[in-house]
């Protein structure tokens, strides 16, 4: 899985903690590293801690690059907000704005793998974890 973070401390946390849930994490802290390694590692599943609120509501520049590549570039990859907003509302709106999941603060590495099996049950366990 790929890790779109704007804090490489807080990812490697992400990446340590996945591990020992067998879940092998590649890392991402610039936009256009992010969509290169999309592009060529074409991971199972991607998350982005990289969400803004803007006037008319959310904004991922990553999300909107993400799905204008065609599918067969990588465009239709599952993807799940990291956010620090919690509740149905922010829920709605990561899906509104065209995520496939959303987990809210706190993100503990359970919830994200639990939302990973949610949103790509045969594509995360088969080919981000381990083997």
């Amino acid at each position: 899985m790929l890790v779109y973070h704007f804090d490489v401390e807080e990812a490697d946390r992400y990446r340590f903690a996945l591990a020992r849930l067998d879940v092998d994490v590649t890392i991402a802290v610039a936009l256009d590293d992010a969509l290169a390694l999309v592009e060529r590692l074409r991971p199972p599943i991607v998350a982005s801690a990289r969400v803004a609120v803007t006037p008319s509501g959310y904004d991922c520049r990553f999300l909107g690059a993400l799905r204008s590549l065609p599918p067969g570039r990588a465009g239709a990859t599952p993807a799940i907000a990291l956010t620090p907003w919690a509740g149905r509302e922010a829920r709605d709106g990561m899906l509104a704005l065209g995520f496939t999941g959303h987990v809210g603060a706190p993100c503990s590495p359970e919830a994200v793998a639990a939302e990973i099996s949610r949103v790509a049950p045969g594509r995360a366990t088969a080919a981000g974890r381990r083997s």
